[in-house]
């Protein structure tokens, strides 16, 4: 009688899920290791220019100490409604208030697009934390 050689078993074939992601393993390489590096705020100046100019006559009126007067007046440059007059004003809104912020916040994406905030990166004390 000759001896047969043994069939190895093979394992049954897993069912596969369609609706399920595959796992990946997850292996660590500890050799390397990554360095993440949070990136740092960086304050878009144009836009800040333009909320500066809008909010400059409040700032000054705060200075000479009228409190109520640079409340309304903050208000209705970007509102258009002054609470102390009860009177509303769009123009004078749009003028002293939305337009130079509204062009600052232009400005910003013009530059942004024509990567001038790569060159400011370049100067030493302006690139850390200003973006125009």
């Amino acid at each position: 009688m000759r001896h047969m050689p043994r069939q190895r078993m093979r394992a049954l074939p897993q069912p596969v899920s369609y609706y399920l992601p595959a796992q990946r393993s997850r292996r660590r390489n500890y050799a390397r290791k990554r360095r993440r590096h949070s990136r740092s705020t960086q304050m878009p100046i144009l836009p800040l220019l333009g909320l500066g100019m809008g909010l400059a006559k409040p700032v000054e009126m705060v200075i000479m100490g009228d409190m109520p007067g640079a409340l309304a007046e903050a208000g209705a440059r970007f509102t258009g409604y002054n609470y102390q007059s009860k009177q509303f004003d769009a123009m004078y809104a749009l003028m002293n208030g939305w337009l130079p912020f509204l062009a600052g916040v232009g400005g910003h994406m013009v530059a942004q697009k024509l990567g001038v905030n790569r060159y400011m990166r370049k100067i030493p004390v302006i690139g850390k934390w200003v973006g125009l």
